[in-house]
């Protein structure tokens, strides 16, 4: 009796989970938006047609980029079938799309070949760093073929290929 009014008191969490909405599903993964901080709900919302892409773990990063002592955010996103990384730094209203059909970085008709990215801190001595990298960065990743290095210099966004 006890047993079955524990399996009961459970079934509305149960119930409760399974309604919760998603906000972007690709593929076989989906990013459930509780786990979404509202940084990166507003800086997507400025980029029209560009959803979360949650195929990657984890789907977003967050590190210093630009170098003003606040927290700065990076989130792997979709548009119209083409994945590519927002940018959403503290210091700037406007977001920075690379790939996803933007132009920033490489050419718009470029596939996104990425498949693994991380956080390069400041402090890091295990990834060449170009001299402009003076900040945290992101480590791009083609797993076991080719790394590169997307960073803010303090003006523009720049890419340094690692290795290919």
């Amino acid at each position: 009796m006890l047993r079955g009014m524990l399996l009961l008191g459970f079934l509305p969490l149960f119930i409760t989970l399974d309604s919760v909405p998603v906000v972007a599903q690709t593929g076989q993964s989906s990013v459930d938006e509780y786990n979404v901080p509202k940084e990166i709900e507003t800086c997507i919302r400025m980029i029209p047609g560009v959803t979360i892409n949650g195929d990657i773990n984890p789907f977003y990063l967050s590190g210093d980029f630009d170098g003003d002592g606040k927290l700065d955010f990076a989130v792997q996103v979709a548009r119209e079938g083409s994945k590519g990384v927002l940018i959403c730094l503290s210091s700037r209203k406007i977001p920075l799309l690379v790939g996803a059909g933007s132009s920033t970085i490489w050419p718009a008709s470029q596939k996104w070949r990425f498949d693994a990215w991380s956080i390069v801190p400041k402090e890091s001595s295990d990834v060449s760093r170009p001299p402009k990298a003076h900040h945290d960065a992101i480590l791009l990743d083609v797993k076991e073929a080719a790394s590169g290095l997307l960073y803010w210099d303090g003006a523009v966004l720049r890419w340094e290929q690692l290795s290919d």
